[in-house]
């Protein structure tokens, strides 16, 4: 989900603040994995810009293989001040 959050946003400095992932099959040698993100959260929290995912990792374009829920820090109070 990292990847999902840095390779459609814009970001400076960011933390990771957690993620929840529900495991749904194994992939297999030579699959083509893929997310499929959306934001579901965009909030400001004692300082904070956070943001969260909602997340379906596919393989194949067809059998789903996790579901993920990421929060993140993208934008920390002290950058957010500059």
């Amino acid at each position: 989900m990292n990847r999902v959050l840095v390779d459609n946003t814009i970001l400076g400095p960011w933390i990771h603040v957690g993620s929840r992932m529900q495991l749904l099959t194994a992939a297999r040698a030579g699959d083509e994995i893929t997310a499929r993100a959306r934001v579901t959260a965009n909030y400001e929290k004692k300082g904070h810009r956070f943001v969260e995912l909602d997340a379906l990792v596919v393989a194949n374009g067809t059998t789903p293989l996790a579901h993920c829920q990421h929060i993140a820090i993208y934008q920390p109070r002290e950058q957010a001040a500059a």
